[in-house]
């Protein structure tokens, strides 16, 4: 019997790129979102892969345990991180 994914839908998720910035001369590292801050972030539906897929992911050393679709955006590029329920994702 072929299981359903779990989805979580329609979450928000918050899209950051980090910048180094030379400050009163220590280099700090900065978030800039590429959302308006009012907004809160970007919708999206969140999959939570089951045990099964999970073990399929750690055995080819690929560590995904959750998966993010966004609807396209020309902001969203590679090396931008992810904020979703109190932790942080590399895209």
């Amino acid at each position: 019997m072929k299981q359903r994914p779990r989805y979580v839908k329609d979450k928000k998720v918050r899209v950051f790129r980090t910048a180094p910035r030379n400050v009163w001369g220590y280099e700090r590292v900065f978030k800039t979102y590429i959302h308006p801050e009012d907004c809160g972030g970007l919708w999206a539906h969140v999959l939570h892969l089951r045990q099964r897929a999970e073990v399929n992911a750690n055995q080819e050393q690929n560590n995904v345990v959750i998966q993010f679709i966004i609807a396209h955006s020309p902001k969203i590029a590679a090396g931008l991180f992810l904020e979703f329920d109190g932790k942080t994702y590399r895209a």
